[in-house]
């Protein structure tokens, strides 16, 4: 191989080396770039969500019955993950805390799942009936002798509206459901039902 050919190479080697070094560096940088932004985002997201989580845990408390947290000493307002992160929030009283507020949210959702379980809704009567009138036949007709705590129409007034009715207490409302084939010896009650 000629000489002047094998210093040509050397040349052209060196110059790619350094453009590629050159290109790497950049690279580099770019990449320090983007680890540094992504970085500021992160931040930025758990900025965020604890925000969220605090606006949260206030909305929280503001719908518990006052009733249940006059009883109660402050309910703490952090996560049990963010307690156990220094040793020196970590004790008993923190937990007792923790826990004691987890069982009134548990007992508070579990009087709502109870109010609920005595409803019922009654669909397709039209809204010429007078709602009381009309759950009071149905009633009788399918021998329960029982007045409902409430009866109203719910929702928007647009078409036939459900009639929603609350009984005392949740076996008068099972003690209606199995009652519910009396309707077909009542053909009249068992129409109106079935009509919109």
């Amino acid at each position: 191989m000629p000489k002047a050919l094998w210093t040509a190479r050397k040349i052209v080697a060196k110059n790619n080396e350094k453009r590629l070094g050159s290109v790497v560096k950049e690279l580099q940088a770019r990449c320090q770039g983007y680890l540094q932004e992504k970085n500021q985002i992160t931040e930025i997201i758990k900025t965020k969500f604890s925000d969220l989580e605090t606006k949260l845990v206030n909305k929280i408390e503001e719908t518990i019955n006052p009733k249940t947290t006059t009883d109660l000493e402050e309910i703490p307002t952090r996560s049990y993950a963010e307690m156990t992160k220094s040793n020196n929030d970590l004790n008993i009283t923190n937990i007792k805390r923790l826990l004691r507020s987890e069982k009134v949210e548990e007992q508070i959702e579990e009087q709502r799942k109870q109010s609920r379980d005595a409803n019922i809704i009654i669909h397709g009567v039209k809204e010429t009936e007078n709602e009381k009138d009309f759950v009071a036949e149905l009633l009788s007709d399918v021998n329960i002798n029982t007045k409902p705590t409430y009866v109203s129409r719910i929702g928007k007034e647009s078409g036939v509206r459900p009639i929603k009715v609350v009984f005392k207490d949740t076996p008068f409302k099972y003690r209606f459901m199995k009652q519910l084939r009396e309707l077909k010896q009542h053909p009249s009650v068992w129409l109106k039902m079935m009509r919109y």
